[in-house]
C-alpha cells in the first residue's frame, strides 16, 4: 500500500499487536485530531502523532484479547453487509428479469413532500445527505440537526436518495418513521405492497446512471426530480417475485437494525477497554472456526419460493462419492441459483440449469468462510 503525504503511516512493532493499534487509534482519533493545525483543513503532524502519549498493555496477549473482543463485534457487522449486498443484488436481478418497460417511475409512486418544523427531528430517524452512505451502503447516524426551518418526513417502507452528486449512489430503505433533509428525496409507493419492488428499481445502477444523465451542475450536481419519474420500468411485478423481494428486503432491515446495535456495544466497551477498566485478563481466545460446506438441495415448498435445506459439513471430512460431482459455489453464486429456483416455481433445482449457469457466468470461489455446494453431475 502506498499512501501521500496526508497519511500519516502508523507501524506496529513487535511488542504491539497490529489489529489492537487500529482500535487504539480509533479510542484516541478525537484527542489526535484536536491536535492538529491550519485553517481550511487541519493537519497533524508526524512528530505530533510520534508524541503522543497512550496507555498500551506490556502482556501481547492482553493487547490480542481486547482486539478480539472488538474485531469479533466488527467481524459480524461486516458479515451482515455483505449479506445484505448479496440480498439486494438478489432483488436488483429479479427487477432486471422484469424487461418489459411499458411505463414510468410515476406509475408506482410518488415523491414526498410533506414538511414538519426541525424541532420535530430526531438524531435517531434524522437523515442528512452526509449520514446516507455511498455505493448504496444504507445510512449511519446523523452527526447533527438542523436549527432552523422544516425538514421532511418519511414513513417506514419509503426509500430515500441523497439528490447531492446521485453518482455516489446514497439510498437507504425506511426501516421505521422519521426526517430528513430537503437534499434527500422521499420516495413512496403508490401500494404499500410495491415498496420494496421500487426500493429495488431505485437501487440499480440504471437508474443513477439515469439521474445523472438528467443531473444539473458540475462541480456538485443534482438529480432532476421531474426527470427521475419519467424513468422507464415495468410497474407489473409477480406476487412471486414480490414475495421474494419483500422477503430479502425484510432481512436486510433485521441486519441493518442488529448492525446499528453491534456498532453501539463496540463502542461502549472500546473506551472501558482501553482504560482497563474491564479486566480482559481472564477472556480466552476464540478459536478460528473450521471453515464448513453446507449441501444445499432446493426442494418444493407450498410457499411461492423455494425451501433451503442446509447440512453442515465439516470441510476435512467432505469427500467425493461415486460418480456425483460437486461444485464449490460463493454466496453471490448461490443466490443467483436459488433465484433460478424460485424462477422454476420452487421445483428441485435441475442440474442442466445449473451446469449452464456454471458454464457461462459463476466461478468457484474458496475465499468466503462459507460455501455452498451443487450436484452437477451428469
Amino acid at each position: 500500500v502506498c499512501t501521500n503525504q496526508g497519511f500519516k503511516s502508523i507501524v506496529p512493532n513487535e511488542k504491539t499487536d497490529s489489529l489492537f493499534l487500529y482500535y487504539l487509534i480509533k479510542y484516541n482519533a478525537a484527542r489526535i485530531e484536536g491536535l492538529g493545525s491550519g485553517t481550511t483543513f487541519k493537519e497533524v503532524s508526524g512528530k505530533v502523532v510520534g508524541n503522543f502519549d497512550v496507555l498500551v498493555p506490556e502482556d501481547i496477549g492482553t493487547q490480542k484479547r481486547i482486539a478480539s473482543i472488538l474485531g469479533t463485534i466488527d467481524s459480524k457487522i461486516e458479515l451482515n453487509q455483505k449479506i445484505n449486498d448479496y440480498l439486494a443484488a438478489l432483488c436488483e436481478a429479479i427487477t432486471s428479469r422484469e424487461a418489459m418497460a411499458n411505463g414510468t417511475l410515476s406509475d408506482i409512486c410518488f415523491q414526498v413532500a410533506d414538511k414538519v418544523p426541525c424541532t420535530e427531528a430526531k438524531i435517531e430517524s434524522y437523515v442528512s445527505t452526509e449520514s446516507l452512505l455511498t455505493e448504496k451502503g444504507g445510512r449511519q447516524k446523523a452527526s447533527s440537526l438542523p436549527a432552523s426551518g422544516k425538514v421532511t418526513a418519511y414513513k417506514a417502507g419509503d426509500t430515500l436518495i441523497s439528490n447531492i452528486r446521485p453518482y455516489f449512489k446514497k439510498i437507504w430503505f425506511a426501516e421505521g418513521d422519521g426526517t430528513c433533509s430537503g437534499d434527500v428525496i422521499v420516495f413512496r409507493a403508490n401500494k404499500p405492497s410495491l415498496a420494496p419492488y421500487l426500493y429495488a428499481i431505485l437501487r440499480s445502477d440504471q437508474f443513477f446512471d439515469y439521474v445523472m444523465a438528467g443531473a444539473k451542475g458540475t462541480k456538485m450536481p443534482r438529480g432532476d426530480k421531474k426527470q427521475m419519474m419519467s424513468y422507464a420500468l415495468n410497474p407489473d411485478c409477480p406476487d412471486c417475485n414480490l414475495a421474494i423481494i419483500a422477503s430479502a428486503t425484510h432481512r436486510i432491515g433485521l441486519n441493518n437494525r442488529e448492525s446499528r446495535r453491534l456498532s453501539d456495544l463496540r463502542d461502549s466497551l472500546l473506551p472501558k477497554l482501553m482504560s482497563g477498566e474491564i479486566d480482559v485478563s481472564k477472556v480466552e481466545l476464540p478459536t478460528p472456526p473450521n471453515n464448513h460446506l453446507y449441501l444445499c438441495k432446493m426442494h418444493k415448498a407450498t410457499s411461492p419460493f423455494a425451501t433451503l435445506i442446509g447440512e453442515r459439513l465439516e470441510k476435512s471430512a467432505f469427500t467425493f462419492e461415486g460418480s456425483r460431482r460437486w461444485q464449490f459455489l460463493s454466496m453471490t453464486s448461490f443466490m443467483k441459483l436459488f433465484y433460478v429456483s424460485c424462477q422454476m416455481g420452487g421445483s428441485i433445482l435441475q442440474k442442466r440449469c445449473v451446469r449452464q449457469l456454471l458454464k457461462s457466468s459463476i466461478l468457484p470461489c474458496r475465499s468466503e468462510t462459507n460455501f455452498f455446494l451443487a450436484d452437477v453431475s451428469e
